[in-house]
């Protein structure tokens, strides 16, 4: 987030940047700190509403990003299977089946 920015603005700013998409509404999911002990970081997750491709991703130099685009059901069979292996995005995702589905 950019100083005085608040956390839905930043997730449609970052979700624009980063995916070319944009969101009818976005709303705060969970807020998590993934590496405590380790490291001094806190990440907001948030769920996007009815995304639309709008623009092209505006990436920055050290960033490297697909976008995919896939059925609900299969993302969180993914968790399952371990075919997905990032911890934020797992996280997000259950929490999101547990508390709002």
């Amino acid at each position: 987030m950019e100083r005085g920015e608040d956390r839905v603005a930043a997730a449609h700013r970052e979700l624009r940047e980063e995916t070319g998409y944009e969101a009818d509404r976005i709303e705060h999911l969970l807020t998590a700190e993934p590496s405590n002990g380790i490291a001094n970081s806190i990440h907001h997750h948030v769920v996007a509403y009815d995304c639309e491709p709008t623009a092209d991703q505006q990436l920055d130099d050290n960033e490297s990003i697909r976008v995919d685009v896939a059925d609900y059901d299969d993302f969180l069979d993914s968790v399952v299977t371990d075919e997905l292996n990032d911890g934020r995005s797992a996280l997000t995702l259950l929490q999101y089946e547990l508390t709002q589905r």
